[in-house]
């Protein structure tokens, strides 16, 4: 008796897992804004594939430490590009900067002419279409007319802000379009997965009713589809149901 009272200790598989587990959970709090990224250009990858939206590729990415300031970068294509950064300073920075409609910290300059380029901000959180390539949100848009070099004045932190092409910006109710759509279309799959599986469990139920009966003693077999009398404390009468 009392060896089956006693404490049984867990596998050490089983204790593995849970740390796995464990880990997983705890990455995925503190890293909670890539996940939603991350989900959310999972249903942009066939829109882009069939071209209907164009995503951000990881070549198309510029990474600038801003501990040295100005840094030079090679604008290739003309476009609408976006600043993404992480670090909480200057995202505060940029909130207020944004409040009292101050001029941006950041500029960028065209080398050959020496024009400045007009930087706007982006007055919005995250969202889940936002690329999952990099960190954080965007901070800054700006609009390229003339590919080649540009001089990008910054203010000196040892952090890194990422620039890319812009290709979301004026296609969002295209990209809410493509997830209602292929929303629609999963949970109609789903349906269908469902219906059948549910068709399939309830054949098997009633093979299994219809074995049972066949198992049935004779004797059993003669009762059934009748039922007693409700009112009958000696259960002598019975009816067909």
């Amino acid at each position: 008796m009392a060896s089956r009272n006693k404490f049984k200790t867990p596998r050490i598989i089983a204790i593995i897992a849970g740390i796995i587990i464990f880990i997983i959970l705890m990455i995925a709090f503190f890293s909670f804004g890539q996940v939603v990224k991350g989900f959310g250009n999972i249903f942009l990858f066939l829109p882009d594939k069939l071209g209907i939206i164009q995503i951000t590729k990881r070549a198309e990415i510029a990474e600038v430490y801003m501990y040295d300031s100005p840094t030079f970068l090679n604008f290739e294509k003309p476009g609408l590009y976006t600043v993404y950064t992480v670090d909480y300073d200057l995202l505060i920075i940029n909130d207020e900067l944004t409040n009292h409609k101050l001029d941006p910290w950041l500029k960028v300059t065209e080398v050959a002419s020496g024009q400045p380029v007009e930087i706007g901000y982006v007055e919005r959180g995250m969202r889940i279409y936002d690329t999952p390539l990099v960190q954080g949100r965007p901070i800054h848009t700006f609009y390229i007319e003339n590919p080649g070099a540009y001089e990008i004045g910054h203010l000196s932190k040892k952090v890194s802000i990422y620039f890319m092409p812009d290709y979301l910006t004026g296609n969002e109710d295209l990209i809410a379009f493509s997830y209602l759509s292929q929303l629609a279309i999963l949970l109609v799959i789903g349906g269908i997965f469902y219906r059948r599986k549910a068709k399939e469990r309830a054949a098997r139920i009633r093979e299994i009713k219809e074995l049972k009966n066949i198992q049935k003693p004779e004797g059993e077999r003669f009762w059934d589809g009748y039922q007693q009398d409700p009112h009958d404390k000696k259960r002598r009468n019975y009816w067909r149901k």
